[in-house]
């Protein structure tokens, strides 16, 4: 399994190309990528809202790569991508999962066409990947530490500080980690008590630094434009309303086949499992949050809930649900999820090109099979931007794939409740 994940990190590196336009800084990127030559230039930084905010990776670019903007940012992405899979690993580990599956989890990170591992080599200007670190990282120190002391409490709050310098989203990681150390959820009001009093104080300075950080960030840093965070919010939550669709299939886009094992198989393992977990469901639920509100690329912010997400499928398949069933079931449950996942995936194929910039009105794709095939461009995979027929035919597989898994479970439910039967009366 791990030469497996190398070679999918090679793999990747080796066969895409960077997007054809605005000299492979498009969109968003161009923003990063202008923040990063005016470091170079010894000029202030001043950009568009609220990108420009995020000053911690186009700073540190523009210094250390000025003759090679375009390089700085594809290596300390790809390093930000790389640790990120180590910390998915150890995070998976210490839940107890085994090797293998904590790999194949990596392998899953590595090959989602939203990982930083793979859309860097696509357009390698944007800071997901160092914000996706920090909260992974939080994630995963929430699980190894026991009592914070004022020392500790410290460190965390530099760690802190400098993952919102990259990225304000990553408080979201100091927000999880307060409240798996701090709170826990209850069935009576006011369904949220606290777990450590004495924790509480040590736990807020992190919290508080962060917040700070993030108003001299917008105090000290000049931006443009009229952006504003509430109007955007608005913004988002009207069109996901008027686009309900979207919101669903993003998850499938995000995450191709993975969310209807979940749904289907493992609703009770899932449930105690976030019983016992709760930050996990927390977690999960605060990146529905963000997907509704706070971006129109919807499929990018969901795929930040992968820690969640691909945890739960580790623990789906640690649980073996058809080892105990015959070779035919096996297949008929494995075979479909792994094709599935490769098709839903592209997993063989490079991010699309944009070259003619059509990413917010590309047409429909000529064929669909848990994904865009044929001659498609980057606007084809993202569930946001697919027209509507494209998506409605995009769900009807899902859902489609989603009834035979059903029908799969129920049969072998019953089979086993048969034997069970039989071993019964033989008894």
């Amino acid at each position: 399994m791990l030469l497996a994940v190398i070679a999918a990190l090679f793999y990747y590196g080796i066969s895409q190309q960077t997007i054809s336009i605005e000299g492979g800084h498009p969109y968003d990127s161009q923003v990063y990528f202008n923040m990063a030559e005016q470091v170079a230039a010894g000029l202030p930084v001043s950009e568009l809202r609220p990108f420009t905010y995020r000053i911690g990776l186009p700073f540190i670019v523009g210094s250390l790569f000025p003759d090679d903007i375009t390089m700085g940012f594809t290596l300390l992405n790809l390093i930000f991508a790389f640790l990120t899979a180590i910390v998915l690993f150890l995070f998976a580990r210490s839940f107890n999962l085994s090797r293998v599956t904590s790999l194949l989890i990596v392998l899953c990170f590595v090959c989602a066409p939203q990982s930083p591992a793979r859309f860097i080599h696509s357009i390698p200007a944007y800071t997901d990947p160092p914000a996706l670190f920090f909260i992974m990282l939080f994630l995963y120190l929430l699980r190894i530490t026991s009592q914070i002391s004022l020392r500790g409490s410290l460190l965390i709050s530099l760690i802190a500080l400098a993952g919102v310098l990259f990225r304000e989203l990553s408080i979201c990681g100091v927000l999880i980690f307060v409240f798996g150390k701090c709170f826990r959820l209850q069935g009576n009001l006011p369904f949220l008590s606290v777990s450590s009093w004495s924790q509480l104080g040590m736990c807020l300075i992190p919290l508080a630094v962060s917040c700070v950080t993030i108003m001299l960030i917008h105090q000290f840093v000049d931006g443009t434009g009229d952006y504003a965070y509430i109007r955007q919010m608005g913004a988002v939550f009207n069109d996901l309303i008027r686009r309900p669709d979207v919101f669903v299939l993003s998850w499938f886009t995000s995450f191709g086949v993975i969310p209807l094992t979940l749904l289907v198989f493992a609703r009770k393992l899932l449930t105690d499992f976030l019983v016992r977990h709760q930050f996990v469901g927390v977690y999960l639920f605060g990146c529905m949050l963000l997907a509704l509100l706070t971006g129109f690329h919807t499929d990018r912010i969901v795929f930040w809930s992968f820690p969640a997400v691909l945890l739960l499928f580790g623990v789906v398949i640690e649980g073996r649900p058809f080892d105990d069933h015959s070779i035919r079931l096996k297949l008929a449950f494995y075979a479909p999820l792994i094709f599935g996942q490769i098709l839903a995936w592209r997993a063989w194929l490079p991010i699309p090109d944009d070259p003619r910039a059509e990413l917010f009105n590309p047409g429909a794709p000529p064929v669909l099979l848990f994904s865009a095939y044929g001659d498609v461009s980057l606007g084809h995979i993202y569930a946001s931007t697919l027209p509507l027929e494209s998506r409605l035919m995009m769900l009807g597989q899902y859902f489609a794939l989603g009834l035979y898994f059903w029908l799969l479970a129920r049969r072998a439910t019953r089979r086993q409740s048969a034997t069970s039967d039989i071993r019964s009366d033989q008894g």
